[in-house]
């Protein structure tokens, strides 16, 4: 073999190379853009007001396993967006995300425990799962905690007893609903 086929080999084995290197990045990147597109969807929906369907393909989503929908459906149901205002329901969707491990399902969760939407009302409860959720970094959830402690009746020599028996979510209670 001459010393410029042997060039041409490496150039068009390079070439290959590269070609089906970018194929591969193209079918992930296209993989995924494929997978978040229903969910983006659902998304865009809500922005354009289309609660109805946001919702039908939250539940897709959600039964799915994707914990992000599954927060974003139940606040469908906790504000009767698409859905019928059902309470309990919100909070059986934030306690199945908030025990996957998402910081927004915690904080909503605690919300409801505090107002009593849904669950039995407990601000100490609340307490707990939103400072599961501030240890998630939830932007919202030292607000809220501050809150529970200035106006909902924790008591801040508590705060240490709460901390000792809600540790982490395996600790937490399981849901205990309201009477409505």
């Amino acid at each position: 073999m001459s010393a410029s086929e042997a060039r041409f080999l490496r150039i068009f084995h390079r070439s290959l190379f590269t070609l089906l290197l970018l194929a591969s990045f193209y079918w992930l990147v296209s993989s995924l853009l494929d997978y978040q597109q229903p969910a983006a969807n659902a998304y865009l929906a809500i922005a354009n007001g289309d609660y109805h369907l946001a919702a039908t393909q939250l539940q897709q989503y959600a039964s799915a396993g994707d914990t992000k929908a599954n927060t974003s459906l139940a606040n469908l149901y906790w504000l009767g967006l698409g859905v019928k205002q059902d309470y309990r329901q919100a909070a059986r969707l934030y306690s199945e995300s908030a025990r996957q491990g998402d910081a927004a399902g915690m904080v909503n969760l605690g919300l409801m425990y505090r107002d009593g939407l849904g669950v039995e009302k407990d601000v100490e409860l609340a307490y707990a799962w939103m400072n599961l959720g501030r240890e998630l970094r939830n932007a919202g959830a030292q607000t809220y905690m501050s809150e529970l402690l200035a106006s909902y009746g924790v008591k801040g020599n508590r705060v240490p007893e709460l901390l000792r028996l809600y540790p982490t979510i395996a600790n937490m209670p399981e849901l205990s609903f309201s009477g409505d």
